[in-house]
């Protein structure tokens, strides 16, 4: 998952390309097979599980903009209808543990409904 890193840790925009059409397809494939003969879900909420490899300190939003590819082909594979928040939530739980021997990123992915979005007007400092 390094190679997705948003500041593509010095490969350039070919290289980050390469690896974020890479993940994208084989995870649309992946589901697609799991999720055969099934309708995408209406609306799914997600929440992320991260296993570092040690105890230095990690960027939230850098680890989650890895997920992109991810997420965009858990779409492609028709689980849900898109990526955007009419289809999916982020769930605010996100959990961190060290694991030194296997490293990676858990994602769990549920029925959900979609959440009331409401507008205002008023401002409060």
């Amino acid at each position: 998952m390094k190679q997705l890193n948003p500041h593509a840790g010095g490969r350039g925009f070919k290289g980050k390309a390469s690896a974020t059409k890479n993940h994208r397809t084989t995870v649309a494939t992946l589901v697609r097979l799991a999720w055969s003969g099934h309708e995408p879900l209406a609306h799914a909420k997600l929440r992320f599980v991260f296993y570092k490899p040690n105890a230095e300190h990690i960027d939230y939003l850098n680890m989650s903009q890895r997920m992109k590819a991810v997420i965009d082909g858990i779409a492609d594979g028709g689980y849900i209808p898109g990526d955007d928040d009419r289809f999916l939530s982020i769930s605010g739980d996100w959990e961190l543990n060290i694991d030194r021997k296997h490293p990676r990123i858990e994602l769990f992915l549920w029925r959900a409904e979609a959440p009331q979005i409401k507008e205002t007007d008023e401002y409060e400092v």
